[in-house]
């Protein structure tokens, strides 16, 4: 099973910034990586019109799109916790990042802050928070830009 780690913070706050140079140094270091990007407000990237679009909207679940270089996977969402997705897409990463997911429970979050000294409201305690502004906590705070130490930092956690 990956390290997860769930990266938290209000919009603008620097968490895709963060996270694409977290991926960048952890495959630097030689380890396998998958995102997971929760998208609260819905998304859509298919096109009406589109062969793909056409096959999903008659009913086939799930629609596997293969080329030479990717595969895109489109399956409706039936209620699984994202956990469980994590361990049939992910099982063979070594890590795995989470962008948002703030009410996911179960999960070691990262909270990222922005300019803004308000802490969120969380169900499950941050286990780091990475902000430029000085911050009392007593979990470990990183700078944005400390990008060796938070992966040393996530490299020594259970994940």
């Amino acid at each position: 099973m990956p390290k997860i780690f769930s990266f938290v913070g209000n919009s603008n706050s620097g968490k895709t910034t963060l996270i694409s140079k977290i991926i960048t140094e952890l495959k630097k270091r030689n380890y396998t990586v998958g995102a997971l990007k929760n998208c609260s407000k819905g998304f859509e990237i298919d096109k009406e019109g589109k062969d793909s679009y056409i096959l999903k909207e008659k009913g086939a679940d799930p629609v596997l799109l293969i080329s030479k270089d990717n595969i895109a996977l489109f399956r409706r969402n039936n209620g699984d916790e994202p956990k469980e997705l994590i361990k049939r897409y992910f099982h063979d990463r070594d890590f795995v990042i989470i962008e948002g997911g703030k009410g996911w429970n179960g999960f070691r979050k990262i909270e990222v802050m922005g300019n803004e000294k308000k802490r969120l409201k969380l169900d499950d305690k941050p286990i780091a928070i990475v902000s430029d502004v000085e911050n009392d906590t007593d979990v470990p705070l990183f700078k944005k830009d400390d990008i060796e130490n938070i992966v040393n930092f996530l490299e020594k956690e259970d994940g």
